[in-house]
């Protein structure tokens, strides 16, 4: 997963080197612009929705934080489903 966020990253801004970049937001590396393209990218390609409560510098900071973050949603999805259906729960990251 995280070398597909690294692919959507490089190509939204390929001058930036975000394998050593931690503070991507907090030193505006990445703008609002980017910010918009990349949330928006990212719940395409990992089928989630990355909601405004979500939106916190540190979610964005680094790639790690941002493959945290899908990995939370994607889990976050498969209990809400569990718990509307009532069926068994099998953990599993399904954004992977």
């Amino acid at each position: 997963m995280k070398e597909k966020v690294l692919k959507i990253l490089t190509t939204l801004r390929p001058d930036v080197d975000f394998e050593n970049e931690t503070a991507l937001v907090t030193d505006e590396i990445l703008d609002s612009f980017d910010l918009v393209s990349l949330v928006a990218e990212l719940n395409s390609k990992f089928d989630v929705t990355i909601g405004a409560d979500d939106l916190e510098e540190e979610n964005f900071n680094t790639v790690d934080a941002m493959v945290e973050l899908i990995n939370t949603l994607g889990t976050a999805i498969l209990i809400f489903l569990h718990y509307e259906t009532n069926s068994i729960f099998i953990s599993y990251n399904i954004s992977s």
